[in-house]
């Protein structure tokens, strides 16, 4: 039987963010397999597979709730393009370091009483 993930803890550049729940998404980097044919002849075909390396990169998905703190956490972030560092902790056997982060996108920034902001960071893939 296994656990699902949730609850996992989120640091960004060392500082802990709180993340609305269910919010958090990630990619490894390990990039999109493409799949060619090739003929053989006769209507037989051989199948070629590769990696796609212009997708070989992890992502970090979350929200967070607008907030004055954050919203001044998000603009360090974007500003600080290629050296953020996220790391994800889940459970007892979960722990990932996603390295040289930038936040893609322009966040929006709610003024509202239940606002939050989806961030979208892209970076270095993870060590296979």
């Amino acid at each position: 039987m296994g656990n699902a993930l949730v609850d996992g803890k989120i640091l960004i550049n060392d500082k802990p963010v709180p993340v609305i729940p269910n919010s958090v998404t990630r990619k490894k980097g390990r990039g999109e397999t493409k799949v060619n044919v090739q003929s053989l002849g006769g209507g037989n075909v051989d199948t070629v597979h590769s990696t796609d390396l212009e997708t070989a990169k992890s992502s970090f998905k979350l929200s967070v709730r607008a907030t004055e703190e954050m919203v001044a956490d998000v603009d360090t972030w974007k500003k600080n393009n290629g050296a953020n560092t996220i790391q994800y902790i889940a459970g007892d056997n979960v722990y990932e370091v996603f390295e040289e982060m930038s936040v893609i996108g322009d966040p929006e920034i709610p003024d509202s009483n239940d606002g939050k902001i989806d961030l979208e960071f892209e970076g270095k893939p993870l060590p296979a």
